[in-house]
């Protein structure tokens, strides 16, 4: 688990909102003797808001993998290491918040077939692993450990949906904190993934059909820019294991309510999809089934 301890005075960036000239702004605290924050340079970027012109001088750094972005924030992450590293305390608060969160959790086991789901974090992990087992009285076994999927930590899988007969995990993977997930299917007994990929996928949950051989799911359409697109037309998907995401067959869309956004379950029975649709935080929303007997 890693913690951060931060100071105010080092995130008032008098050099990333400071024009040309002397460097001062009103109401910007200067830096403290000895630091010389890292210089960003200001674009001429200006979007017209009905008939308003507001300046982002700074929209370069929302694109994270470009050169002169990660140049910057190398340079800002050296000047706060090293000032924080000369703070006495720094060293005993760390050690105090780590013996308070040192200790062991679980998450509430669940039964799929004939097989028991739980989490488990050993105190200090960036993410808890997810466990297998057999029966009440088996050992348990790792199903999905996240740690292992970056060497930093950045790299979660906030989604975890397991199959009703326990055998197979649909699990979504996010990057640095970011809401796209990228789904996988694993095979719970031999824990390897299997070929296919799912991109595209944003506030979604595999639902899993009760035969097991796949499920549904939201995706938006591949974007040109995924830091700078509005993600709109949201539609629900159904995947079969096994084959590529191309082969996925379209479910439901509203093309005429672009905002419009969807989730999905299934009844009891797992004769039924009860599709729900949404839109944006309007407390409305709109409820569809289909039967899965009779649909294809």
């Amino acid at each position: 688990m890693r913690f951060w301890l931060l100071t105010l005075s080092l995130f008032t960036f008098p050099a990333l909102a400071a024009p040309a000239g002397d460097g001062k702004l009103p109401g910007i605290t200067p830096a403290p003797p000895g630091l010389v924050y890292p210089q960003a340079r200001r674009s001429e970027v200006v979007d017209d808001y009905h008939g308003t012109p507001v300046p982002d001088a700074y929209r370069w750094m929302e694109d994270a993998d470009s050169p002169e972005t990660q140049t910057w924030v190398k340079a800002q992450v050296s000047l706060t290491n090293g000032w924080l590293k000369e703070i006495p305390r720094r060293k005993s608060m760390r050690q105090r918040i780590e013996k308070l969160w040192n200790y062991e959790r679980f998450g509430i086991p669940y039964k799929r077939g004939d097989r028991y789901f739980f989490s488990h974090n050993d105190g200090l992990q960036n993410h808890s692993v997810l466990y297998t087992v057999d029966s009440l009285k088996g050992r348990p076994r790792v199903v999905l450990n996240p740690n292992t999927l970056s060497r930093d930590g950045t790299v979660s899988a906030p989604i975890q949906s397991i199959s009703h007969d326990g055998t197979m995990l649909a699990y979504g993977t996010s990057d640095a904190g970011s809401d796209w997930r990228t789904l996988h299917v694993r095979v719970v007994d031999s824990s390897r993934n299997m070929t296919e990929t799912l991109h595209w996928v944003k506030f979604s949950s595999p639902t899993w059909t009760h035969d097991n051989n796949g499920f549904y799911y939201s995706r938006y359409p591949e974007p040109a820019n995924k830091l700078a697109d509005v993600n709109e037309n949201q539609r629900l998907y159904y995947h079969e294991i096994g084959t590529p995401q191309s082969k996925d067959r379209l479910v439901y869309q509203r093309p005429d309510r672009p905002k419009m956004s969807f989730g999905a379950s299934i009844n009891d029975a797992g004769d039924t999809l009860i599709i729900y649709a949404s839109e944006g935080t309007d407390k409305r929303n709109r409820l569809y089934i289909q039967d899965l007997r009779t649909s294809s």
